[in-house]
């Protein structure tokens, strides 16, 4: 069987959008692709132009990096800086204890994932 890979313009996310529901069992529990302002979509499509496969590249909100200048440490809050931002729904990259258990402060919990970067 040929398959047909292409870039899916944003008119055409709806039909993404139907797959994505359609296939979807209960370790995602309330499927939603992102905005199309913040994502991208290429699928692969079967001879009768049926969507068969898909990948989502998208911006995801995360917390990074904080920094707070030597001599202010301890008296800048840096509570007071994430609030602002609002860090629900938010990563965090907790690249050591002390990250980790900032986190830990907003109800942050590691997640089972394991991050990998596609280097240039």
């Amino acid at each position: 069987m040929a398959y047909t890979y292409r870039k899916v313009d944003w008119t055409e996310w709806h039909r993404v959008a139907q797959t994505f529901t359609q296939f979807t069992d209960d370790t995602i529990p309330d499927p939603k692709l992102p905005h199309p302002a913040l994502a991208e979509i290429v699928v692969a499509e079967d001879e009768d132009g049926n969507i068969v496969g898909f990948l989502v590249a998208q911006l995801v909100k995360h917390l990074e990096p904080l920094w707070i200048a030597p001599d202010h440490r301890g008296k800048v809050s840096w509570t007071k800086l994430v609030n602002m931002l609002d860090p629900h729904g938010c990563y965090m990259f907790a690249h050591d204890g002390k990250s980790a258990r900032r986190a830990e402060v907003f109800g942050a919990r590691k997640e089972k994932y394991n991050a990998v970067y596609y280097k240039d």
